[in-house]
């Protein structure tokens, strides 16, 4: 697969210092370490950062950095679903800061865009445990996608998902009925008739240490939430 082409790429959101790795280090040093080893399986791949400042301390794996749109409500998921609404490529992934990518079945990714529109893994907790009434209607059977691994072609079919989910995000938000993101993606994805895929937990392995690969190998292409095996990034 063609990765210098730049209709196919990854994107990560970087809004403001970094509270669960150090108070003082930005986002954009732990997305531009998530970049540097995916870069290590598709070096040619094009990178693209959004941010809501265009101040960053140097980054080196990183293509380029886009100013976020302004919109009225801020926060981290709001900047992110902003993300995938001005992504540049036609097929996009969507990692996390907190990301590590550990072998090249990462590219499998941009193949399964020829037949799903959408991809994700399931969240680790199915469901959440407080789901507003509007929420309902939605068989338990179908569970939560996490949303910090999402890949997606690029059309206006996927931009009015994003869109529906912003809107039904903030109103959550407006009115206090959700703090998590991830039960109004469910919503939209429930409704919608775009062909959704689910990816193998490998792709989306929340781990607090990266030595499970070692442990497993072969095993984890993405492991998320790896903060906690990694040395801190001082700012």
């Amino acid at each position: 697969m063609n990765m210098a082409n730049n209709k196919i790429g990854v994107i990560y959101c970087s809004t403001g210092p970094c509270p669960y790795f150090s108070k003082q280090a930005s986002y954009s040093l732990y997305a531009d370490r998530s970049a540097g080893s995916l870069k290590k399986f598709l070096p040619d791949i094009d990178i693209t950062l959004f941010s809501d400042t265009l101040e960053h301390p140097p980054l080196k794996n990183i293509s380029k950095i886009k100013l976020l749109p302004d919109f009225p409500r801020k926060g981290a998921f709001f900047s992110k679903i902003r993300s995938l609404q001005n992504s540049p490529y036609e097929k996009t992934l969507y990692l996390d800061s907190d990301t590590m990518i550990l072998d090249n079945r990462v590219e499998l990714i941009f193949d399964m865009l020829e037949k799903f529109d959408i991809l994700g893994i399931h969240g680790p907790v199915r469901v959440s445990n407080i789901v507003p009434p509007k929420y309902s209607h939605i068989p338990l059977a179908f569970p939560e996608v996490n949303g910090g691994v999402i890949a997606f072609k690029n059309n206006e079919r996927t931009q009015q998902v994003w869109d529906k989910w912003f809107d039904l995000y903030y109103e959550d938000m407006v009115k206090k009925e959700a703090g998590n993101d991830q039960l109004s993606l469910r919503c939209v994805l429930w409704e919608t008739n775009l062909r959704l895929g689910i990816l193998p937990d490998e792709y989306n392995h929340r781990a607090k240490n990266p030595v499970v690969n070692e442990k497993f190998p072969n095993k984890n292409t993405v492991i998320h939430h790896s903060r906690a095996g990694y040395p801190e990034i001082k700012a």
